[in-house]
Order: structure tokens, then C-alpha cells, then sequence
């Protein structure tokens, strides 16, 4: 090993056996992106980090599962002290709100989207040292190109950013007691996917998904709605103005028909009352729109009778009956073709 990779390794807090052991089954790279996560010694178990942290091993198992992370071998010294810190952290926040069972499933859904978030991280980690075919070289180039600190410090700004966001949506929407809002449920993905994916190759793909949500993203943003998750080929987006909703997918549309780069969009809209819980939107609305969209033909946007009723008489929303049709789960419903230009009729 390179004494400067042992030397940094040990400096934050690695012990010459685990620096070993790494060596030994050709993980060194790992090893060195815990410790610059998690400095200091690995030298607790799951029972001593709950022992120390004031709470039941039960409740501590519940609350690692949660994070999507298997049960600690009994025996294994897997946890440093940021990890009874944590838990500390945890057992507080317990006691203030007197229920485990609720920050359990908290713990579920943030670390569902932080999951994403730490692959995406991944990503850009191995295109610094994924290309180094030496553990040491690779090891090298993390230590001294990778600044932890700073990318915890935007993702720690991003965040808070993202709660003022939701905090304001929702005190517009409803105000932040309510658990349903009036809401303009929208569903856009592209047309072709599956056979385009079996044509181009894995980076031309990659580059394909992230335009087309890096467009998505964008143009939701502008129109002062939410992208709620992005599903492969489609993307599910909410806003509480059914003409930001129209004018999202049409943009959309537009967009993707003068782009030679990119496959054709539909979208289906639907509004109605919607549940809200923990991140994501719930209810018979959602289903809805999720059923109209595959109604929709290359390049159009279907919306319910709800959402038709809303942009009527606005003049630049164009709107043609295409009768009634049955949506799979859902029945018959009545739908229309958006477009822009003339006055609605």
C-alpha cells in the first residue's frame, strides 16, 4: 500500500487491521471513503452503540432497517461514534414527540430519497477514481480531489432550501395542518422508450433519461410546481394552478418535438382532491392522471373533464372533446385533447 493512503488512513482514525484486512480483499478505495465520511475507529457493536445511546436494541434495529441497511452481525465492530450520536440524536427527538413508531417511518422516507442521492454521489466518486485500475491510485485520488466537507455542506443547504419550499407550497395550498389539497395531478413519459432503450447503448441511454428529466425538472421549477419522482420514462409532477399544469405539458411537448435528440412526450392531467403524505400524493386523482396519459397519443396531452373545466374560456388553451373513454381500474370518463391557440369551446 502507498504509505501516503496508510499514513491518511490512519489519521482518520482507520486501525492498522482494518487497513489490513481492506488491503488483503482489494476494497482500500472503500475503506477510505468511510473513514472520510466517518472518522475514528470502528470499534462498537449494534448493542454497545444502544447501550450507549440510552435505547432499547429493538428500537435501534427498527431505526437502522428503516435506512435500508441488513441487521449488524452480533459480534461485528461496524460503528464509530457518529453512529451513537446519531442514535443519541434519535432517542431526543423520540422523547419530544413520543413516538418511535413515527420517526421510524420518517427515517423510511428520507432515507428513500437520500438513497438516491448517495448513489448519484456515486457516480461522480467513481468518475474519480472508477477510471485508476490500482487500488492505491484510486485511494490517491478520492483523498486529494474529493472535498467532504464542502459537498455535505451544499447538500446541507439544498435541504434547507427544500423545506422553506415545502413549507411554502403547502401553507399556499392548504396551510401546513392539512392533509388533502385541491390539485393539479400531472403525468408525462416518453414515447418509444422501451424500444429506444434496446437500440442505443447504456451512456447513450443515461444521457437520454437525464435530458429528459433535466428538462422536466426545469420546466416544472418555472411553472412554480413540484416534480414529485421521476419512474424511468416518466415523471409525475403536482401544482395547485391547473393552467401551470396545462402550460407544463405543453411546454413539455413542445419541447421534445423540436429536439432531434429526443423522443416524443404525452401527458395526461387530471385535478381533484389529493392526499399528502410524506413527500408523495395519494388518491383516486392520481390514478387518474396516471390512467390518462396512456389514452394519449405521441406528442398530445389528455386532461379530465375536472382540468377542462378550469382552463375553460382561457384563451390561450385550446380544448377537443374526444369522447368518452373506459381507463383501466378507473371507468369511464369523459376526456379532451389539450392544445394551444383559440379560444377554448
Amino acid at each position: 500500500m502507498d504509505p501516503l493512503v496508510r499514513d491518511r488512513l490512519l489519521a482518520l482514525g482507520a486501525s492498522l487491521d482494518e487497513i489490513d484486512a481492506a488491503e488483503a480483499e482489494g476494497r482500500v478505495p472503500v475503506l477510505v471513503v468511510e473513514r472520510m465520511l466517518f472518522p475514528g475507529q470502528a470499534r462498537y457493536r449494534a448493542d454497545d452503540v444502544a447501550e450507549l445511546a440510552g435505547v432499547d436494541l429493538e428500537v435501534a434495529d427498527q431505526l437502522w432497517r428503516a435506512m435500508g441497511f441488513p441487521d449488524s452481525p452480533p459480534d461485528a465492530h461496524e460503528f464509530v461514534d457518529a453512529d451513537v450520536a446519531a442514535l443519541k440524536a434519535a432517542v431526543d427527538l423520540i422523547s419530544e414527540i413520543g413516538d418511535a413508531d413515527a420517526l421510524v417511518q420518517q427515517s423510511r422516507v428520507v432515507s428513500a430519497a437520500m438513497a438516491r442521492i448517495a448513489e448519484s454521489l456515486t457516480d461522480i466518486l467513481s468518475s474519480i477514481a472508477g477510471g485508476l485500475t490500482a487500488a492505491d491510485e484510486a485511494s490517491l485520488a478520492l483523498l486529494q480531489r474529493w472535498d467532504v466537507e464542502r459537498a455535505l455542506g451544499l447538500y446541507d443547504y439544498v435541504l434547507r432550501r427544500q423545506i422553506v419550499g415545502a413549507v411554502r407550497r403547502r401553507f399556499r395550498w392548504t396551510g401546513l395542518g392539512a392533509e388533502t389539497a385541491p390539485l393539479t395531478v400531472g403525468f408525462v413519459d416518453l414515447v418509444g422508450f422501451t424500444s429506444l432503450s434496446l437500440q442505443i447503448s447504456p451512456a447513450e441511454l443515461s444521457q437520454l433519461v437525464a435530458r429528459f428529466e433535466a428538462l422536466a425538472f426545469d420546466t416544472v421549477a418555472t411553472h412554480g410546481a413540484r416534480l414529485v419522482k421521476t419512474i424511468g420514462d416518466e415523471v409525475m409532477f403536482v401544482v395547485d394552478d391547473p393552467g401551470a399544469g396545462a402550460e407544463i405539458a405543453l411546454t413539455l411537448a413542445e419541447t421534445h418535438a423540436t429536439d432531434d435528440t429526443l423522443p416524443d412526450v404525452r401527458a395526461g392531467l387530471a385535478r381533484g382532491e389529493v392526499t399528502l403524505f410524506e413527500g408523495d400524493y395519494f388518491g383516486a386523482v392520481v390514478n387518474l392522471a396516471s390512467r390518462v396519459v396512456s389514452v394519449a397519443r405521441r406528442g398530445t396531452i389528455v386532461v379530465d373533464d375536472s382540468v377542462r373545466q378550469s382552463l375553460n374560456g382561457v384563451d390561450r388553451f385550446r380544448l377537443v372533446d374526444i369522447g368518452t373513454r373506459r381507463l383501466k381500474d378507473v371507468g369511464a370518463q369523459r376526456l379532451w385533447v389539450l392544445r394551444r391557440g383559440e379560444p377554448s369551446r
